[in-house]
């Protein structure tokens, strides 16, 4: 209704009574403040807004290492939660095994049974040489070595995973292998957990990613680099990876980007993501309030002192706030950015 009393004083007073659609809008500073009118400097664009897409915040892939329990057994105890920082050797859970208390007792008969075999095969070796045996015989001694050897590595292996209880007998404490934040805890006291299964995991660092689907349609126009922004939190990074393979149960790719930091936002929140391109040369970024359509044709209202006139763009982007255009409009020009449905209708008046 106020836009419309004002629009009208204007005409009865005779400010853009005849006045043409192409013809500059001559107005008093008494009149822009009256209609509410605010301007704005405008630049050459440097990136322009390619879409905005559905994602969330991710660890990095290579930032996640899985502990596994090196036997089976039962959970007694946890001591570490998600979200606790543990340095390496921390006792993550202790678990009850049998198979624990078994392959210990086993370790000095594997290293007995090698030792042996590795004396026959050496002996039989020198043997052979002298044409004492045949070479098959020395052969066979030293596969078995060889055998017995990899079993006793493995068993090593395990064991050095499973750091023992001092107060318990069969009993195990497994540990972080390095520095780093727990993440998940798949495990509770009580559960049985079998060999080699994963039962924490943990962030090894503080970087976080977002991961986005991307359209069948700007598969290809994105890039490695382009920068992103991720909204709540107005956080900011940049593209590292671009799938070329549209998932067919989402109907989209994959895009990874890192984040600068990310802020508050825990690990699975879902996020929007806004992906720029750089601008071509010549294109102006513009608040998209400045942008109306007037007969049809997108256009804005450039100041020249307390004149306006009105000139057609070409919208090549639309952010949220933003737009990027192409048209007669240098870098530094001053448009309205507040008050451009007044200028519409004044303008549209003949």
């Amino acid at each position: 209704m106020f836009l419309k009393h004002a629009v009208a004083a204007f005409l009865l007073s005779g400010v853009a009574a005849g006045m043409a659609s192409a013809a500059p809008i001559e107005l008093t500073q008494a009149q822009i403040d009256h209609l509410g009118i605010r301007l704005k400097t405008v630049e050459a664009a440097q990136k322009m807004s390619l879409s905005t897409l559905p994602g969330k915040i991710t660890a990095p892939m290579n930032a996640r290492l899985a502990v596994a329990a090196p036997f089976a057994g039962s959970v007694m105890s946890l001591a570490a939660l998600e979200g606790k920082a543990v340095k390496k050797g921390d006792t993550l859970l202790t678990i009850a095994s049998g198979d624990y208390l078994t392959g210990r007792s086993e370790m000095q008969q594997h290293k007995a049974e090698y030792q042996t075999a590795k004396a026959a095969a050496v002996r039989l070796r020198k043997l052979a040489k002298e044409g004492i045996i045949a070479e098959a015989r020395a052969q066979e001694a030293e596969a078995r070595a060889k055998q017995l050897k990899a079993a006793l590595n493995a068993l090593e292996r395990r064991l050095s995973l499973a750091a023992a209880d001092p107060k318990q007998t069969g009993v195990y404490r497994l540990t972080a292998p390095r520095d780093a934040r727990v993440a998940v805890v798949d495990a509770e006291p009580g559960d049985m957990v079998d060999a080699m299964e994963t039962v924490v995991t943990l962030e090894t660092s503080a970087d976080a990613w977002v991961e986005a689907k991307l359209p069948p349609a700007l598969v290809g126009a994105v890039s490695e680099g382009y920068e992103i922004s991720v909204a709540p939190g107005d956080l900011k990074g940049h593209v590292i990876a671009v799938g070329k393979v549209i998932n067919p149960k989402t109907h989209s790719a994959t895009v990874r980007g890192v984040l600068d930091s990310a802020g508050k936002l825990p690990l699975g929140h879902a996020v929007q993501v806004t992906v720029f391109a750089p601008a071509p040369d010549g294109s102006i970024a513009v608040p998209r309030s400045a942008i109306i359509r007037v007969d049809g044709k997108e256009t804005i209202f450039v100041a020249n002192g307390k004149s306006f006139d009105a000139v057609q763009v070409d919208v090549l982007a639309l952010g949220a706030e933003m737009a990027t255009v192409t048209g007669p409009v240098k870098p530094g020009a001053t448009v309205a950015v507040a008050g451009v449905s007044a200028l519409k209708a004044i303008a549209q008046q003949e």
